[in-house]
């Protein structure tokens, strides 16, 4: 609820309402619809591994810049290499929702974005769930001895 009202308080800025075909918004949202389920799939797996490895790395640093840079990688991969994570992608359909542009991307339709996020649903849950699960149970499995 929180991404759709702050998306909607950002489409009554300036810098929203001036949104064009070709803005990094737009264009984004529009390449995220336009890939195949397998590449959201996959994207998503590879999204999901990646924030848990960064998430781990930033709790068990201990300086500061160290943690800094691991949590930019992060933001880095979602934002500019147009990766796929559900929430990520909630956030920019969102933008894209509330602003007049929405209407020049093609693939910007109720069952397009429900596909997209069904399948970067399971990639998600697949990646980060899962695999990193399992790695992570694997890593914290410790003997008990019974007296």
């Amino acid at each position: 609820m929180g991404a759709v009202i702050l998306a909607w308080f950002f489409n009554q800025s300036f810098s929203f309402i001036n949104l064009r075909d070709k803005s990094f918004v737009v264009s984004s949202v529009a390449k995220k619809l336009g890939k195949t389920d397998w590449s959201n799939f996959i994207e998503g797996i590879t999204a999901n591994m990646f924030v848990n490895i960064a998430i781990l790395g930033y709790m068990h640093l201990k300086e500061k810049s160290a943690k800094i840079s691991i949590a930019i990688s992060a933001i880095f991969m979602f934002i500019f290499l147009v990766n796929e994570d559900l929430i990520a992608n909630f956030a920019s359909f969102m933008l894209l929702a509330f602003n007049h542009v929405r209407d020049q991307v093609p693939s910007f339709t109720l069952a397009n974005i429900l596909r997209q996020w069904i399948v970067v649903f399971f990639g998600d849950w697949l990646g980060g769930g899962l695999f990193i699960g399992i790695a992570y149970g694997c890593i914290n499995k410790t003997k008990h001895i019974e007296s």
